[in-house]
């Protein structure tokens, strides 16, 4: 039997990655070693000369991995977008999230706010500054490693613990019984969203396999899979 493929992905986008890879493993025969990180650890790791089959990232990682051609040219394929939100702790009250001033004043009125040190991450760090909340919120606002380390703080709590992360990785979350919930998206003029990509390492052992299973990811059944994950 083969030895299985092994994937290295964004962890915010493993419900849809999962979902698609169990249909294809039905279809084809073939297996997976799924490892979950963020988005700047996979870039990292690869970069560092880590094997793999396929690689799953955002675009800007995979811009990275590209420009060192770590990367199978032409083999990227876009899985989708994932929106910024505000989780809160399953039942609790939701902040109003309207506008990018309601926003602030649910931030300053939470007990802690909490990014993570995925792609999500890196914008809230700019994007904390932008609104003048880093001073104001001092040690309430706090970086975890991972949005599974966020959702664990915010469902272990009973007071105003907030969390900003991606759909996606709340949904994956909810799913595997977090308890944990949406509070609302980010609202339009501080919106962002991370567009996630497939593509073959340029290392691959079954580069073949490799590439159908990164083409796989544009069927209907895998862009609807994808959908209900979180992606659009």
């Amino acid at each position: 039997m083969a030895a299985p493929l092994k994937v290295l992905s964004a962890g915010a986008v493993r419900q849809g990655v999962t979902a698609v890879a169990q249909v294809f493993e039905r279809e084809n025969g073939a297996r997976f070693e799924m490892d979950f990180s963020s988005a700047p650890k996979v870039r990292a790791r690869v970069l560092a000369g880590e094997p793999c089959d396929i690689v799953i990232a955002s675009s800007t990682a995979l811009d990275a991995l590209a420009k060192e051609s770590k990367i199978v040219a032409g083999s990227r394929v876009v899985l989708g977008r994932s929106r910024m939100v505000v989780v809160m702790r399953k039942g609790a009250k939701a902040p109003d999230c309207s506008s990018a001033e309601a926003f602030s004043r649910a931030m300053l009125e939470a007990e802690e706010v909490l990014n993570n040190q995925g792609s999500s991450g890196i914008y809230v760090e700019k994007l904390v500054d932008r609104l003048d909340l880093r001073g104001k919120l001092g040690e309430r606002f706090r970086t975890v490693r991972n949005g599974t380390e966020m959702m664990e703080i915010i469902s272990s709590r009973t007071g105003r613990v907030l969390g900003l992360a991606q759909i996606s990785n709340l949904i994956d979350h909810v799913g595997r019984g977090s308890a944990v919930e949406l509070a609302g998206y980010f609202p339009g003029e501080i919106q962002n969203a991370t567009l996630y990509e497939a593509a073959v390492s340029a290392d691959s052992r079954a580069p073949g396999v490799a590439a159908a299973f990164v083409r796989s990811f544009t069927t209907a059944v895998s862009t609807d899979q994808l959908a209900a994950s979180g992606l659009d």
